[in-house]
């Protein structure tokens, strides 16, 4: 294997996040915005993580890494933090924290368990989340434009890769103008490419009381348009990189 000693470098989350040599679909996403949004990135590195980043990631780690998720993952106490008692309970908590734990708050916690046990719960969905491996991470050579390239994916079956999505509405309609908005169906496409399979399943799941859950499986035909609009990034990304500038008007 070409890439090995990068792909078992990459199981560690920093650096995977912390690494611009190979290209992932999320910097893709930033240099289809804009190539002088992709330098700041690449220039001020990994941004802290939002709220809901700590509880999508939370809720991963739930569903595909559960003995991961015990130790990273701690209830934090319910506090007032207004008062001078709050401030001192809540300091010994977190200085009783260590480096890698991430305190998640009771509703936070609550909400996670309820969503996992509907996915785990459900004969579809544990059926899908089994016979596969979980957070599987992939280093490869695009074959069309022979950019270096890497994924973390979320399951990875023989047939097929599984995407865990959380969403606010999770209706067909909405989930597939999330997919367009936040490039989905690209992503979708990158990770069928490094995993040489032709199926691509989300689990998507709302956030919110009553957790409504909802499994889509990606047409071929939008793969295929996922497939052009990521080969067709990486043809510009590359040219980017070899003059070293974009000064080029779009056209909308």
């Amino acid at each position: 294997m070409k890439y090995k000693k990068e792909q078992k470098r990459f199981k560690d989350d920093q650096e995977y996040y912390n690494d611009f040599d190979f290209v992932t679909n999320s910097q893709l996403g930033w240099f289809e915005k804009s190539p002088m949004y992709y330098d700041y990135r690449k220039r001020v590195g990994a941004v802290a993580p939002t709220q809901a980043m700590i509880f999508g990631d939370a809720f991963h780690k739930s569903v595909l890494e559960p003995d991961v998720f015990k130790t990273k993952y701690v209830m934090a106490p319910n506090v007032d933090r207004r008062t001078k008692k709050g401030k001192e309970e809540w300091l010994e908590f977190t200085s009783s924290l260590n480096p890698e734990q991430v305190a998640l708050t009771a509703n936070e916690y609550d909400d996670i368990f309820i969503m996992t046990d509907i996915i785990k719960s459900n004969q579809m969905t544990s059926n899908l989340l089994s016979g596969g491996e979980a957070e599987k991470v992939y280093v490869w050579d695009d074959p069309e434009t022979m950019v270096p390239c890497k994924g973390k994916i979320d399951y990875v079956r023989e047939d097929c890769i599984i995407d865990l999505k959380t969403t606010r509405d999770c209706g067909r309609n909405a989930f597939l103008e999330s997919c367009i908005k936040y490039g989905y169906i690209r992503q979708a496409a990158f990770y069928c490419q490094a995993a040489g399979v032709k199926s691509f399943v989300f689990i998507a799941i709302e956030k919110t009381s009553p957790y409504i859950m909802n499994v889509f499986q990606i047409h071929e035909q939008r793969l295929a348009e996922g497939g052009n609009q990521y080969v067709a990034l990486l043809e510009r990304f590359q040219q980017y990189k070899e003059e070293g500038t974009w000064n080029r008007v779009i056209i909308l």
